[in-house]
């Protein structure tokens, strides 16, 4: 699935590591790192081979006969983890068939509840396989590794003040009737899945969500 274009894109992602930076610096504003996971990085490598084009087809009649085609680009909710160049991993992956349920909650979700509160959003990050997972420490139960999960950035200017308080908002009010865990990182990106209810901040623990200060909050 590699060339040598996304090789050398690899080479990069792991050159800027090496120099220490975080690799949230690599990312845009619209959370694309350089063009590794850009729409021509995604066209390549779905003519590399024929089987990567064949599971996108059925992945997509899978998404349209369930509803929730379009919310997101495709080759958005297929981006696999800002570290997969320097993990040496494709930055694109069809999850196993048997994970694509588990996305459709996430994304009725998205759809309904959390693009009506900030506008339009990407996906940055979706299904890690089991070595890209721990390469790019991953939690060992993540949500990404059952494809439950989809880390988001906005694209608009909103802050990161405001959109915590926009999305906690929507999490406290729907995120239980669907499920939804919510989590942030640092800057605007932040964490969707519809494997359980719960939230947690940047370090990883619940009780450092931002979501927290809200909780005593009438609307």
């Amino acid at each position: 699935m590699r060339g040598g274009g996304l090789r050398a894109l690899s080479s990069f992602v792991a050159f800027v590591a090496a120099l220490g930076l975080p690799m949230d610096a690599l990312w845009s504003q619209n959370g694309i790192a350089g063009d590794m996971f850009s729409p021509a990085a995604y066209a390549s490598w779905g003519v590399m081979a024929e089987k990567n084009q064949t599971d996108v087809d059925k992945f997509e009649r899978f998404l349209a006969h369930n509803g929730v085609e379009n919310i997101l680009p495709t080759y958005q909710i297929l981006r696999t983890a800002s570290m997969a160049g320097v993990c040496n991993e494709s930055a694109f992956y069809v999850p196993p068939q048997k994970f694509w349920p588990n996305i459709v909650t996430t994304l009725k979700f998205i759809r309904s509840h959390v693009i009506p509160q900030i506008g339009e959003i990407e996906a940055v990050s979706g299904y890690r396989n089991p070595i890209l997972n721990v390469c790019a420490r991953g939690a060992r139960g993540s949500a990404h590794a059952k494809y439950f999960a989809l880390d988001l950035v906005p694209t608009s200017n909103i802050g990161r003040k405001e959109l915590i308080a926009r999305i906690c908002k929507a999490h406290r009010e729907y995120g239980p009737e669907f499920g939804i865990g919510l989590g942030f990182y640092n800057g605007t990106r932040f964490h969707i899945d519809s494997r359980s209810f719960r939230r947690w901040g940047a370090d990883g623990r619940s009780k450092t969500s931002p979501c927290a200060k809200y909780d005593l909050v009438s609307d």
